[in-house]
């Protein structure tokens, strides 16, 4: 089994050649241990150019989120969030979409402030660098048995605790 990981990063308002350096710098760790990364934002053709990547038009935004969902969130195991701290509401729906609907493993960046947040607790993993979220999902995921055995965790232990709080909800 070929581990795949979901590189999340905040893009908006972000300067291409740093979301490019930085995904390829992720790539490149992931690497080491066979891992392969899709990333959006080499995926996408972010220009590698010093300027900032702005809105682009609804329609050309619409058709890469089906590509984003399609071919990168619904065909990958992992979901690593790269962005850590810097807040994007776009890898907010992307995590969401993944932890939620499609129940994968999320591990985040955690920037090394001496806070702790939500997230560092909720999420699969919190790390602090790229090279040790690669260390991480390797160590969790590397075989298709890990990764079979996390999934039934989940749905053994999620989908009775789920239906539970459906119908309790009907009595709010």
């Amino acid at each position: 089994m070929i581990l795949r990981v979901y590189l999340a990063q905040a893009m908006t308002n972000k300067f291409c050649d740093e979301i490019i350096a930085e995904a390829k710098a992720a790539q490149a760790e992931f690497a080491k241990y066979g891992i392969e990364v899709w990333s959006p934002s080499l995926v996408e053709g972010v220009p590698d150019k010093h300027v900032k990547l702005t809105s682009i038009s609804k329609d050309d935004l619409l058709a890469k989120w089906e590509i984003d969902k399609k071919e990168g969130l619904r065909t990958c195991h992992i979901m690593y969030i790269a962005s850590g701290d810097q807040g994007s509401r776009g890898v907010g729906q992307e995590r969401g979409h993944v932890r939620w609907y499609l129940w994968r493993p999320v591990v985040r960046l955690h920037e090394g402030k001496v806070y702790f947040s939500i997230t560092d607790i909720e999420e699969d993993g919190a790390v602090h660098s790229h090279r040790a979220a690669a260390a991480y999902c390797n160590k969790h995921w590397n075989s298709r048995s890990k990764w079979v055995m996390w999934k039934l965790q989940h749905i053994i232990f999620g989908i009775p605790k789920f239906v539970w709080i459906q119908i309790s909800s009907l009595w709010l």
